[in-house]
């Protein structure tokens, strides 16, 4: 009983020397996973939808130009981490975010109200995995609708120097 006790402690002890050793070889580091994400606009604010389930542990870091998001999923404890850098500047002091149960919504208030952005980051090259997203659900077209209304409005200015 003795030796078996030895040899089982023998055991857990390579065991923690085999973790020390990996943890001090990778640095300590876990692997990280990037979330899919959807994204829309309007003309003064950017919601960004991150795809992670039950998010435990969230990090959030609203930059001049950009926001670092890191989190852990509930489920699985996978680590996930997503770092964008903005096409223009953001009001770090108005944007916000929320957690619910199946996502994460990060709400971005532009610096200043203008049209869409053509793109939301300042490069275009395709993120990790492809993991980047148009959220057709939360997007506007106030744009066009603006522009029809100045149309029709004129359409029935001209009208009305027509008739009179």
């Amino acid at each position: 009983n003795n030796k078996l006790d030895n040899m089982q402690f023998n055991k857990l002890i390579l065991l923690f020397t085999l973790s020390l050793t990996f943890l001090f070889v990778s640095g300590g580091e876990q692997s990280v996973n990037f979330p899919l994400f959807r994204w829309a606009q309007n003309r003064s604010k950017i919601w960004i939808t991150v795809q992670v389930l039950n998010v435990k542990s969230p990090k959030v870091e609203f930059r001049e130009e950009g926001v670092l998001f890191e989190g852990y999923a509930g489920e699985t404890g996978k680590f996930y981490r997503l770092d964008l850098d903005f096409l223009r500047g953001i009001d770090v002091e108005n944007s916000s975010w929320e957690r619910f149960d199946k996502k994460f919504m990060i709400n971005i208030v532009k610096k200043t109200e203008e049209k869409h952005w053509p793109h939301l980051l300042k490069s275009t090259k395709k993120l990790e995995e492809g993991n980047m997203r148009i959220d057709w659900t939360r997007w506007t077209v106030e744009d066009r609708s603006s522009s029809s209304k100045k149309k029709s409005k004129k359409l029935d200015e001209s009208k009305k120097e027509i008739v009179e």
